[in-house]
């Protein structure tokens, strides 16, 4: 008489253990910096079973068979999927997804700009072409100051951005080309090639961080100046400024046996007004300048 329901009852039993007896455990970290991570989703596919990791990046999730597998997804990061098995702790590693949108390419830059001690009256102007290879760009620039007399500062740019792109880094490589009249004694053009690395997660800290590293030659002649033609390195650092100032700092140094030239710039944006300030020297030639500018995109028809 009783038989019956205790089948069913042991039937029952027998399935309900048999289904969610394997727990798992484990830790989800970072790819990229090998840090746990808080809140990922842990799921097994095709159920709605599921967790999510605590504040270490732990979690642990009771899953029907070894042939189970777990869906893992968190903001920021690819999907991965990892079969269960015979694994009872699993140590999960995340890829940081890594799609970066640059917003540089098609724009024309017109800045009026005023030195504080020789070249009172200048200007600068910059054109960013589309953009090829999927993301680089080409932008030359030309920059003038002068006093409408002895002395002049004559600057110019060919720069390729995002040449080489990874996560969280990318590669501009630039040709730079300076020329300074200074009086009726001193004349001096220097050309130099540089490489800059762009860090754009925190590095200590910091939320941007740049690295200038290249080639100078400098030549350097007049009536009262011994001619000279010298070479070295070019060794820059650029970081970002958090609130309240919100800006960008560079600092970038030619160095020659004996002698270096050295260029300092404060930039902040406004939308599409652009400001600088800038401190340049030269052995005796030295410039600080002011510059506002505005910049607009263009657009091909076809476009």
């Amino acid at each position: 008489m009783y038989r019956i329901p205790v089948l069913l009852l042991l039937f029952f039993s027998i399935h309900l253990v048999s289904s969610g007896q394997l727990m798992v455990s484990g830790i989800v970290l970072s790819k990229s910096d090998k840090v746990p991570l808080p809140g990922v989703n842990i799921v097994e596919k095709g159920t709605q079973n599921g967790t999510s990791t605590d504040q270490d990046g732990k979690f642990n999730l009771s899953v029907s068979d070894a042939n189970s597998i777990l869906v893992i997804s968190a903001l920021g990061h690819l999907t991965k999927e990892i079969e269960v098995g015979n694994q009872e702790h699993i140590k999960i590693m995340l890829k940081p997804y890594c799609h970066v949108d640059w917003f540089d390419s098609q724009k024309i830059g017109l800045y009026i700009q005023s030195g504080l001690i020789n070249n009172p009256v200048g200007g600068e102007f910059f054109i960013s072409f589309p953009a090829f290879l999927n993301q680089a760009v080409v932008q030359p620039t030309v920059s003038y100051q002068t006093d409408f007399n002895d002395n002049y500062l004559f600057q110019t740019q060919i720069a390729i951005k995002h040449l080489v792109v990874k996560c969280n880094l990318d590669l501009d490589i630039a040709w730079n080309y300076k020329q300074v009249e200074f009086g009726k004694d001193y004349n001096s053009s220097v050309n130099s090639f540089e490489t800059d690395l762009n860090f754009s997660h925190r590095v200590f800290g910091i939320p941007y961080l740049k690295l200038i590293l290249g080639y100078s030659n400098m030549a350097v002649t007049g009536h009262d100046t011994k001619n000279s033609n010298k070479s070295g390195g070019v060794l820059g650092l650029g970081f970002g400024i958090g609130k309240p100032i919100n800006a960008t700092l560079i600092g970038k140094a030619n160095i020659y046996a004996g002698k270096a030239e050295y260029q300092v710039d404060l930039l902040r944006n406004f939308k599409q007004i652009q400001t600088f300030i800038r401190y340049y020297n030269q052995n005796t030639f030295s410039e600080f300048s002011i510059g506002l500018g505005y910049v607009f995109d263009y657009r091909f028809k076809r476009q």
